[in-house]
């Protein structure tokens, strides 16, 4: 979460099903900034004035992997 510049914060999270969101929150109002199915979205930092916001993500692929030991 993080103060957004605009007014009001920048939250990302999981929303059900499967999908990741950063939304901007101001009062009751809730707009969707970015969202993914497949990256986990996260750290929302706005720029001081408030023209960008840089999120981080991470791939997440739930996908087995067997390792056979020697």
């Amino acid at each position: 979460m993080a103060w957004d510049p605009g007014g009001g914060f920048l939250v990302a999270g999981p929303r059900a099903p499967v999908t990741y969101q950063v939304v901007r929150v101001r009062g009751d109002a809730r707009d969707v900034l970015v969202q993914s199915d497949n990256e986990v979205l996260f750290q929302p930092r706005p720029a001081p004035d408030g023209h960008a916001t840089l999120v981080m993500g991470r791939l997440f692929m739930p996908t087995m992997y067997e390792l056979v030991a020697p």
